[in-house]
């Protein structure tokens, strides 16, 4: 079973992506993930979960991110490498701006997560479009996936973080990730699991964590095939 794994908390990030291709036929402008010379601006830091949400967080969150990526606190970093968490690169951002530098002490350093390896998934017809371009594929409803990815190819060499070949911009995590998230308490900065990976959001992280939300996802999708 895997998971998509975003920050609760958004910046606007500065040079996060980089142009790669135009497809012609879509008219579809596509980018690529960039590692050199990010910073991020901020007025406030929200957790979105929070019941406090209208105020700024009185702490350097854990996480912060864009949907097309995710920054790592110095600490969280340090205890992935301890963990022998596998998979994935950190890039140390060059700067931090905005208004949240005036409320909050002097920040620490932030990495931008690198996955390394990739996984693919089998669309499903009924509810993607096959394209003969570039892009590869597209849903076709608008909104959330209906249901799980299902993942056909696993990550090469057992790895604990990787993205998927449509879907360039996802940082896609195992259990011995968030498991690692889990133990130091840092569930709260961390948005883990969506309607694609594994099929729903997972909010509470008991002893069972793994388990339960294993259970509720046999039961609401039998149909759908996900791995333990």
């Amino acid at each position: 079973m895997y998971f998509q794994l975003r920050s609760l908390f958004q910046a606007r990030i500065v040079n996060e992506t980089l142009s790669c291709q135009f497809c012609q036929n879509c008219k579809v402008h596509h980018s690529k993930p960039n590692y050199e010379n990010i910073f991020f601006k901020a007025d406030k830091l929200v957790n979105g979960y929070s019941p406090r949400n209208a105020r700024c967080v009185e702490t350097w969150p854990m996480s912060i991110g864009s949907i097309e990526s995710l920054l790592l606190h110095q600490d969280v970093v340090l205890e992935l490498n301890r963990s022998n968490i596998k998979g994935l690169k950190f890039h140390p951002i060059t700067g931090i701006g905005g208004e949240v530098l005036k409320v909050l002490p002097p920040p620490p350093i932030y990495y931008k997560v690198e996955p390394i390896g990739y996984a693919e998934f089998e669309p499903s017809k009924e509810k993607f479009e096959f394209l003969s371009c570039i892009c590869g594929i597209r849903p076709k409803y608008f909104g959330d996936f209906i249901e799980p990815f299902d993942i056909k190819l696993h990550p090469t060499d057992h790895l604990d973080c990787f993205y998927l070949k449509h879907y360039l911009f996802w940082v896609c995590v195992t259990k011995s990730l968030i498991d690692v998230l889990v133990k130091n308490k840092w569930t709260d900065d961390f948005e883990i699991g969506s309607r694609a990976l594994p099929g729903i959001q997972i909010r509470e992280f008991g002893s069972t964590w793994y388990e339960d939300t294993l259970k509720q996802l046999r039961t609401s999708f039998p149909n759908s095939t996900i791995l333990e």
